[in-house]
């Protein structure tokens, strides 16, 4: 594995993004924030045109975010990868938000599995499913995930619960977990989204965290504080020991989309 620079974009469409940096610093991967293109659901060529745009202004080997997308079924929240000249679907949104009545927006969708890059696995979540641990458990104990991206749009009210819980993820599996947050937008219920994305590091620790407002952070990955965490902490080992069965069996659940989620509020 070599050395990793990963731009965290942090903006949206009413502010854009601060892209001057990431051209200067030429980092591997970028990262943009969940619905980044529009807060709206966008036909999936309008993506493509706009991460193409990003990519003019900020290159990089691989670009990662998430957006609202309209497809024959319906509407899902995807995680796209765009990387010479081409989309994949690098995850989806498995469990659309009960509390913001996502559910009666998003359909629920399906586990994918990691993108090789420069000896990394890298695995995404989708906003509000990195509060479902198994998840980033069967990308780290079946997959062999070492970074996982977290495209989201969370209120200013709860960015603090979030990087707890992104900082959780990094510690438990002992991998690298980099958020990039929305900023400029609001929620349908007027709360703020401004900013706050965070890369935490395989030990536990804060690697950068942003303020509010439009920003780029760029930040060096040390393939070497892998090998330090997980010599040091048996969590992903055990976890890979005692419980891969439980995870294989959640993976193949979680490989078709969930049929059965509940949707209060929703009529």
């Amino acid at each position: 594995m070599e050395a990793l620079r990963l731009a965290v974009l942090q903006g949206g469409p009413s502010l854009g993004f601060e892209t001057g940096l990431v051209a200067r610093l030429e980092p591997d991967i970028v990262v943009l924030p969940e619905n980044w293109v529009s807060p709206s659901p966008v036909a999936l060529e309008d993506y493509l045109h706009a991460a193409e745009k990003v990519a003019g202004e900020a290159p990089a080997p691989l670009h990662v975010g998430a957006q609202y997308i309209r497809l024959e079924d319906g509407v899902h929240s995807l995680g796209l990868a765009f990387r010479d000249g081409r989309l994949d679907v690098s995850c989806e949104k498995l469990f659309p938000s009960a509390a913001v009545g996502e559910r009666g927006l998003v359909r629920p969708g399906r586990l994918h599995g990691p993108i090789e890059y420069k000896g990394w696995r890298v695995s995404c979540i989708v906003c509000v499913d990195i509060f479902y641990p198994e998840l980033a458990r069967v990308y780290a104990v079946l997959h062999g995930s070492t970074l996982i991206l977290n495209p989201s749009k969370i209120p200013v009210d709860r960015v603090g619960l979030w990087r707890s819980v992104l900082l959780a993820r990094a510690a438990e599996n002992s991998v690298y977990v980099a958020g990039a947050n929305a900023a400029g937008e609001r929620y349908r219920d007027g709360r703020e989204v401004a900013g706050g994305s965070a890369v935490y590091t395989p030990d536990g620790r804060p690697l950068v965290e942003a303020g509010w407002g439009r920003q780029s952070l760029i930040v060096e990955l040390d393939p070497g504080r892998l090998g330090q965490a997980r010599s040091r902490w048996a969590f992903e080992r055990d976890a890979r020991t005692l419980f891969s069965g439980l995870y294989r069996s959640a993976a193949a659940m979680l490989s078709s989309p969930p049929g059965n989620l509940e949707r209060p509020g929703v009529a």
